[in-house]
């Protein structure tokens, strides 16, 4: 036999590789397709459009990283499989308490977002806090997954996204509703976090979805892993301002037109690079 085919079947065969390829496909695609519509919605949506979902999507990236607090890290780290759980409801009930907060940062300091970013509409900021709590289920959830090692569960719940947004997004620039790019993205978070939670309550409902949990043990795994929720979060915190807050600022100085264009741009450009850093 060939040597580089028997190189090749040794390869294929690791159960490593075979999880490495399906994430690395998986993600690609889910990376991939938006772009491709992308050129679609690009003469649908105006640029003004495009700069209203610039800057609802830095709100968002900015408030996901930190909805966790990254106790979803422990999820996969932990030796314990109850430790695990814990942390996975941990790590949900941080997203609900971070999405309440937002809500109540938007409503309190509705008059201060309103004057120093260009959006017509500031109704379309009352979805960053759903947002916000789909997305830390959503890497709560899939930490889950990742630890149990169900590969072929994550990469369909990154198909699912990346398919959904997409495909919202361009029936409602047909149909004409306005700020379709930011309902579009909603309501595809929606279907991918109905679709992580149906999993996880079919595998888990009928021997007890809340066993081994307690709130004395949530509080002393809080205080256990604390370094997670301050160190890390805030670290993840200014990377995603330095990533994702740009559009904020174009907004500050220039026309949301302006800002449209960079994302517009900035998702092509960034492509390769999400593709090799599989995220």
């Amino acid at each position: 036999m060939n040597p580089l085919i028997k190189y090749m079947e040794r390869w294929t065969d690791n159960p490593v590789f075979r999880n490495i390829l399906l994430l690395f496909s998986g993600t690609g695609i889910a990376q991939l397709i938006p772009v491709v519509i992308q050129l679609f919605l690009a003469r649908i949506y105006t640029k003004a459009e495009f700069g209203e979902l610039s800057v609802f999507m830095s709100v968002i990236g900015i408030g996901g990283v930190v909805a966790t607090l990254n106790y979803d890290y422990v999820v996969v780290m932990s030796r314990r499989q109850g430790e695990a759980r814990t942390m996975l409801f941990l790590s949900l009930l941080s997203s609900v308490v971070i999405g309440i907060i937002s809500f109540v940062v938007l409503f309190l300091f509705r008059p201060f977002f309103s004057g120093i970013l260009s959006v017509p509409d500031y109704n379309i900021f009352w979805l960053v806090p759903p947002v916000i709590l789909i997305m830390g289920w959503i890497n709560g959830l899939t930490s889950w997954y990742n630890r149990m090692r169900a590969y072929k569960k994550m990469v369909a719940g990154q198909l699912t996204q990346g398919l959904s947004i997409p495909v919202w997004k361009l029936m409602f620039g047909y149909i004409g509703i306005s700020s379709g790019l930011i309902w579009g993205t909603f309501i595809g978070y929606v279907i991918a976090v109905a679709y992580f939670v149906y999993l996880y309550l079919s595998e888990n409902l009928k021997c007890g979805l809340f066993r081994s949990l307690s709130w004395s043990k949530m509080k002393a795994f809080a205080w256990e892993y604390r370094d997670f929720a301050i160190y890390a979060s805030i670290g993840n915190l200014f990377n995603a301002f330095a990533l994702l807050g740009l559009p904020l600022l174009i907004t500050f100085f220039y026309p949301l037109e302006v800002a449209g264009l960079y994302f517009f741009a900035n998702s092509v450009i960034r492509l390769p690079i999400n593709l090799l850093s599989l995220q």
